[in-house]
């Protein structure tokens, strides 16, 4: 956990980002919206992974810049 949250969207028992990612099966994912925005499961998964891991990266670098 980082902050109380967290680490990873897969570890928070009350998100459907399982579902989403096809680790688990709910009822709560739209299967035609991942395909339109995303291609597969595993491509959501994929920008997700980036997203968090971009997050990090700003967040680390914060302090040498500007802002």
């Amino acid at each position: 956990m980082e902050g109380g949250i967290v680490a990873r969207p897969e570890e928070w028992p009350f998100s459907n980002y399982l579902d989403w990612i096809g680790r688990r099966a709910g009822t709560l994912k739209d299967e035609t919206f991942i395909r339109q925005h995303f291609g597969s499961p595993e491509d959501y998964e994929r920008f997700m992974r980036d997203e968090i891991e971009q997050r990090r990266m700003s967040e680390q670098i914060r302090p040498y810049t500007w802002d």
